[in-house]
């Protein structure tokens, strides 16, 4: 029946994939809450761990002492899953097509890590991921950008920062040059309205930013840092 509606409805679901489909007997995942309680769910790619990590973010705050559905209670819980949802749009997929780093998603040392990120005087207005695993940080981060200072005892500075982008770059290499060409068009905007709007002969919005200052109009300082939009930070 679902391949004949497939002709009526337009899916692309045929027998045969109904056929192939297989069902799995899969380990599930767990933590513990304050001691006393395990709690178990499924692995990716359902949100189980999602659930886990909350609990072990909550886990560092005395929730009785707050109150229930004070303040305090309800925007821990809320800041918790804010914290949590980025880690799942980033890594939560099929584990056959994507490396999940899951045992350190429900780590209580990347909890910790991540609860420190939890402001109790205001809302997060912004949510972003974290990297349980400090070699997939160090991989992810490794390579594409590359900043040096330099100074002579005459003043002269040098603030120089190069990057090629995310992932290396385009991960194209031009035949016989030996590097990559970088992938800065990746930061256009793809509104038509929007000022930074992709466009021929136009450069794109980055985030290098070489930096000098001086101190009472003398060369004081060269500087730089390397990490995206953690730089003005």
């Amino acid at each position: 029946a679902i391949d004949k509606f497939g002709g009526v409805g337009g899916t692309k679901i045929r027998k045969a994939d109904l056929k192939a489909h297989r069902g799995e007997w899969v380990t599930p995942i767990n933590t513990t809450y304050r001691g006393r309680y395990r709690i178990f769910e499924l692995p990716p790619n359902p949100q189980g761990a999602a659930a886990l990590q909350m609990l072990n973010l909550l886990e560092g705050y005395n929730l009785t002492a707050m109150g229930h559905n004070s303040a305090d209670f309800l925007h821990v819980q809320v800041e918790a899953k804010k914290l949590a949802f980025a880690d799942a749009a980033k890594y939560y997929a099929d584990p056959d097509f994507a490396k999940i780093p899951l045992q350190g998603l429900i780590s209580k040392s990347y909890a910790d890590k991540r609860r420190a990120e939890i402001n109790l005087d205001s809302a997060a207005q912004t949510d972003h991921c974290g990297y349980p695993d400090e070699e997939e940080m160090e991989s992810k981060y490794a390579g594409d950008t590359t900043y040096l200072t330099a100074a002579d005892e005459e003043g002269n500075m040098v603030s120089l920062i190069q990057s090629n982008y995310n992932g290396f770059g385009s991960g194209l290499v031009v035949p016989g040059l030996g590097f990559a060409l970088q992938d800065r068009g990746a930061l256009f905007a793809m509104k038509q309205d929007h000022a930074n709007v992709y466009s021929p002969k136009k450069r794109p919005f980055h985030t290098i930013m070489p930096g000098f200052a001086s101190k009472d109009d003398q060369p004081w300082l060269s500087f730089g840092v390397m990490g995206g939009f953690m730089q003005p930070q």
